[in-house]
């Protein structure tokens, strides 16, 4: 009788229920690790901007090519400008892993694998033209979770952390 139906109507509830503790659980663990992934865009951020001084600094300068192709160069200031990137990420996040265009460092098994593009645009800026960036993205498990996109001589710095709003210099995009 009674009992049936509240059995039943129990059991018609539960898969609302059962939704509403995952996604509350989706939310936790989220909101748990949204202080981390902003740390992340945070030592991202800075590391691109550090470079972006490097690039900035010997802009228009004599540079050292070590290698070139039909269209692609690879300059000595690229290997530094990757080296600053790594020193900065390393020095805080030791465990985790760098794919860079002038190289790889750590375990690239890590859950953590930073992709680094340190002169995106390095034809451009061989020649001396204004138009080349830092590119820094983040994966966690093969999943990108944070980029920074950095233009030293526009000083614009685009950033974006999974889940969150798509900054330009801190300021939402619209």
């Amino acid at each position: 009788g009674s009992h049936d139906l509240e059995s039943n109507s129990l059991c018609a509830e539960f898969p609302v229920w059962a939704e509403r503790l995952r996604i509350d659980a989706f939310a936790r663990s989220w909101f748990a690790r949204r202080p981390m992934i902003n740390t992340f865009l945070s030592v991202a951020e800075e590391a691109a901007q550090a470079a972006g001084g490097l690039l900035r600094s010997q802009f228009g300068r004599p540079l050292t090519v070590d290698e070139a192709h039909a269209h692609d160069i690879k300059l000595e200031l690229d290997k530094r400008s990757q080296a600053l990137i790594e020193s900065l990420i390393l020095s805080r996040f030791p465990d985790h892993a760098i794919y860079g265009e002038e190289g790889i460092r750590g375990d690239q098994n890590s859950e953590y694998q930073w992709v680094i593009d340190p002169i995106d645009g390095t034809v451009n800026y061989f020649y001396s033209l204004p138009h080349f960036a830092i590119s820094i993205a983040l994966r966690q498990s093969g999943t990108i979770i944070a980029g920074v996109i950095y233009d030293p001589m526009r000083d614009e710095l685009w950033s974006v952390a999974s889940g969150g709003t798509p900054t330009l210099n801190g300021q939402p995009i619209r």
